[in-house]
């Protein structure tokens, strides 16, 4: 009986119903601030904020994981080195590229920036190399986000556009890595002038177009690459609305601004070197392709094929593209299937290119499906059906470029190349030649780290007219590579004006290694845990 009194009397179970009301009533307060989050992301532009929740993760894995910078780029860190040292004046000659040096003829603002970043904050190289270009990325996706969105209307779209763009494997190992610092900052760049050219073309207000016009100047003293991206949006734009006043009017502000910020820079190209140095730069990397596919037709598929091989390799990515192709014609915006089809045509490497319209396409089959599945006006309680059909689109979308992303794109230097270039610069004469058997985006960080000149480098042979013949011995000693054959390196190097005084192998290549002591012309000067350094006997 005291029992029954003591438990009646305090009421034990009481606690349980009260923690229950409780926890109903924080998951209400909860459900109710979900709510009021999702009413302001359908909303002006809070979708915005949804953004860099999805691409941080994406461009900013590799860089915190690794020390080193992924991706290659010694001639970008060694122009920005000259950059600094020459007290910010653009030097003359950049060393050891070319190979032997080439003009410092390339588009210069990447490279002052970095040389301010690292020279004035003292940030190190390698950081700046590891952290820039994603950051110039992430500030990329929001004029490509509000481009989807002003094509589209569809907030999702608006989305999933710069998550496609941000996880396409391409466009990160070009953009997002070390490369990124002038090609992720040109690729910004390149997108803020195409967002303020389109709302140029809606509103009469000129700062648009003159800020179009900024942005495409700076593109071009970027990356020449990406300023044919956007000049032939222009174009296409052009195109498909010849009889519109303030288009023409628009293209003419833009141009005119954009001409008045680069051309200080071009005569002092032309001043010192003449325009054969940007004819050379032209005629590499396939640019000047299709003037020879006016020659002969037969080589129009090969090239096509080969532009869009990536995009057919992205599983699902490539029907969608066709399928948003198919739709923006009905939507009334075809200066997309023109621009898409001029970038195909035109551009070499062309592929982040092709990639980056495919995304803002995709965005047209998302906005098709969405409003096909989901009235507008539905009633909040409802829409948490679209919200779980968002979350599942950008989670498929997400994991595909995670996927990609944290499994392609690990440093190809580290530690051991650090060991090996202390180890040249304190042991071998300033002049000295080299070959590094290594795939060419290994190879391309060891004339900035030996600073020393290697007998066969491709990179920036195009401002000297040496490119494709340097290309064309770099392959070759790749392959010699692969079929790890000291007698195929042999072969190379015969074809040089001079044998290189050292050579730079892997430890891990036995059979070539085997077969150049068995040569008895290279003599072992340094070994570590992945290289070996050989000398010449002539040295």
């Amino acid at each position: 009986g005291i029992c029954d009194i003591l438990f009646f009397h305090h009421k034990p179970w009481q606690k349980i119903v009260n923690g229950i009301k409780l926890t109903i009533k924080w998951f209400s307060k909860l459900k109710e601030l979900i709510s009021g989050w999702i009413l302001k992301s359908t909303k002006g532009y809070w979708f915005l904020c949804y953004v860099p929740v999805f691409v941080i993760p994406l461009l900013f894995f590799i860089a915190i994981k690794y020390p080193f910078p992924s991706g290659f780029a010694g001639l970008y860190t060694l122009m920005a080195e000259k950059i600094a040292e020459s007290h910010f004046n653009l030097p003359l000659i950049i060393p050891f590229y070319g190979p032997g040096g080439i003009p410092f003829a390339y588009p210069p603002v990447g490279l002052y920036i970095m040389a301010i970043v690292t020279s004035i904050p003292g940030v190190s190289e390698f950081d700046y190399l590891r952290f820039a270009p994603p950051v110039f990325m992430l500030l990329a996706t929001i004029p490509i986000s509000l481009i989807s969105f002003r094509y589209t209307r569809s907030r999702l779209a608006a989305v999933i556009t710069p998550v496609i763009v941000a996880g396409a494997q391409r466009i990160f190992m070009i953009q997002g890595t070390s490369g990124g610092i002038v090609r992720g900052l040109a690729f910004l760049f390149a997108v803020l002038s195409i967002y303020f050219f389109l709302i140029g073309i809606q509103h009469e207000k000129r700062v648009n177009n003159i800020l179009s016009g900024v942005w495409f100047g700076l593109t071009i003293l970027t990356h020449l690459g990406y300023a044919e991206f956007v000049a032939l949006f222009f174009a296409a734009y052009l195109f498909t609305h010849l009889f519109s006043r303030r288009v023409w009017l628009t293209i003419l502000i833009t141009g005119g601004v954009s001409i008045c910020l680069i051309a200080p820079w071009f005569i002092v190209i032309f001043q010192r070197y003449g325009p054969s140095v940007l004819a050379g730069a032209f005629q590499s990397h396939g640019n000047d392709y299709f003037i020879l596919i006016w020659q002969d037709f037969q080589k129009l598929i090969p090239w096509l094929e080969n532009s869009l091989r990536p995009l057919l390799r992205m599983q699902y990515f490539w029907g969608m593209i066709i399928l948003g192709l198919i739709y923006s014609l009905f939507r009334g915006y075809k200066e997309l299937l023109v621009w898409f089809a001029l970038l195909l045509v035109f551009t070499s490497e062309g592929d982040r290119y092709l990639i980056t319209v495919g995304a803002f396409l995709v965005g047209f089959v998302i906005e098709a499906v969405s409003t096909r599945l989901f009235n507008q006006e539905l009633a909040l309680e409802n829409n948490w059906l679209k919200v779980g059909f968002s979350l599942i689109m950008l989670s498929i979308f997400f994991y595909y470029g995670w996927t990609s992303i944290t499994s392609e794109n690990q440093p190809v230097i580290n530690r051991s190349s650090m060991d090996v270039s202390k180890y040249i610069k304190a042991s071998t004469p300033k002049e000295s030649t080299y070959i590094i058997v290594a795939e060419a985006d290994e190879a391309e960080w060891f004339p900035f780290l030996l600073e020393r000149t290697p007998a066969i480098a491709s990179w920036g042979g195009e401002w000297i007219g040496t490119y494709n013949a340097q290309m064309s011995l770099l392959l070759e000693v790749i392959y010699c590579k692969e079929v790890n054959s000291a007698s195929c390196l042999n072969n190379v190097m015969l074809q040089l004006p001079d044998i290189p005084d050292y050579l730079i192998t892997h430890t891990n290549e036995n059979e070539l290694n085997n077969g150049l002591i068995a040569h008895h012309f290279w003599i072992e000067n340094y070994r570590n845990d992945q290289y070996i350094v050989w000398s010449h006997l002539s040295q």
